[in-house]
């Protein structure tokens, strides 16, 4: 969520440097919590920046994290996420409330549409890196990254997205974002999947005193251009690269500062750091 520095559920608010989740409008209450007050106020709201529509079809791993009460798909989405084996999907810590129980979240697959299509499957677990919100982080974002267990029926709709190798560095690529967030800098998304293509940008850059000074981590990286980024309602979502000829999935939507502000890039989780933490998890269902 990024706002003015938000998690990338799109962007979010920068306080004395401590990068939020994204969202578009700074706000206490975790995403999950924002979807479940739009269900009790029946408010249908409205919904990358830069970006451009993208097919689903060329992104059949998105998924959209939405509130399993609320059957309207454009008020209960509030991430975004990419489906990595038949019955796994990884998104952000940050996308999940743990107040709520996992039968509260479900995964809407095999649309790029909000309004219609696609098929919803149930939540039957979460597991939060261990490392979350842990005292003696460096940054408050540290290890945004979860996975979710999804039940074989129903089953979700659409194929795997690879995964990046453990050992790659994340250097001078082109780095394609998809999600439904918001597409300006407001607090509203887009019913219909969005894509936009940045470059990567290195942790000395993204930590310059103009840009995040120092709050960017090793567990993370950086990529954006001016007027181009990720935005509220894409947290979770997959960042990926063509690598040796194959579209990987190298990054999951963090947070940042504003929505395609000048310096202000989006942060992503860095995943070839998390490949055997998703291994371990998924009970090598991923490798």
């Amino acid at each position: 969520m990024k706002s003015t520095i938000l998690p990338l559920a799109v962007l979010g608010a920068l306080a004395a440097h401590q990068p939020p989740a994204y969202s578009q409008t700074h706000s206490a209450k975790s995403l999950m919590r924002q979807a479940v007050d739009r269900f009790a106020a029946n408010d249908k709201g409205a919904r990358i920046v830069g970006g451009t529509a993208a097919k689903w079809q060329a992104n059949p791993w998105q998924v959209a994290l939405v509130y399993a009460k609320d059957p309207d798909n454009r008020r209960a989405q509030f991430c975004g996420g990419s489906i990595i084996a038949s019955e796994w999907v990884l998104t952000a810590a940050h996308c999940i409330d743990k107040n709520y129980a996992p039968s509260d979240y479900a995964v809407l697959s095999g649309t790029g549409s909000l309004r219609e299509g696609g098929r919803r499957a149930r939540v039957t677990e979460y597991i939060v890196h261990e490392g979350w919100r842990l005292a003696g982080n460096k940054s408050e974002y540290d290890h945004d990254i979860a996975l979710l267990k999804i039940a074989p029926s129903p089953s979700l709709i659409g194929s795997p997205i690879p995964l990046v190798a453990e050992n790659t560095t994340l250097e001078n690529l082109d780095v394609l974002v998809t999600g439904w967030g918001v597409t300006e800098y407001r607090p509203t998304g887009t019913e219909l999947l969005q894509q936009v293509t940045v470059p990567s940008v290195t942790e000395a850059v993204c930590n310059r005193d103009v840009a995040y000074a120092g709050d960017v981590t090793g567990n993370m990286f950086c990529a954006g251009a001016y007027k181009k980024d990720s935005c509220q309602g894409d947290s979770g979502g997959p960042a990926s690269a063509v690598i040796q000829g194959v579209r990987r999935q190298i990054g999951v939507v963090s947070w940042g500062i504003g929505c395609g502000e000048r310096d202000k890039y989006g942060v992503y989780t860095r995943l070839p750091l998390y490949i055997g933490w998703i291994a371990d998890n998924t009970g090598g269902a991923v490798k």
